[in-house]
């Protein structure tokens, strides 16, 4: 499973309040993590290569598994509550009930959302960086 909390802020959707938290589950079809360093390089007049890192960002690609139409409206809801990279909790392999190793990230660029022909089963597909 997948776990997510946020605090709903914009698009929020009936039977829900804003600046409340809410949480959604997922069995994620796919998590991959990656680290990207943020570095300059230079090389001196005798060849030494002297680097500076800034940081290390490390972040993760999610794909949901197959949501149900009855729960699309809470992922959206939850897309449009972080899209101005606010944070929130991301567990790539706990539950809401049974937390592994929650993180405080922030959604990183677009999320897309694909659906089956019939339009009943939906996944999304975005990316999450930690915040530091």
């Amino acid at each position: 499973m997948t776990a997510i909390t946020y605090i709903a802020k914009r698009g929020v959707i009936s039977g829900h309040t804003a600046s409340m938290s809410y949480n959604l589950e997922t069995s994620a079809m796919d998590v991959t993590p990656s680290h990207s360093a943020d570095m300059s390089s230079n090389i001196t007049l005798d060849g030494t290569t002297e680097s500076l890192l800034n940081r290390i960002d490390k972040s993760y690609s999610v794909s949901t598994g197959w949501i149900a139409s009855s729960s699309v409206d809470a992922w959206w809801e939850f897309i449009d509550s972080v899209a101005a990279a606010e944070t929130f909790t991301f567990d790539a392999v706990g539950t809401i009930a049974v937390p592994v190793n929650p993180i405080i990230v922030v959604l990183e660029g677009k999320a897309r959302c694909s659906h089956t022909a019939g339009g009943i089963w939906y996944r999304f597909s975005f990316t999450v960086r930690e915040a530091t």
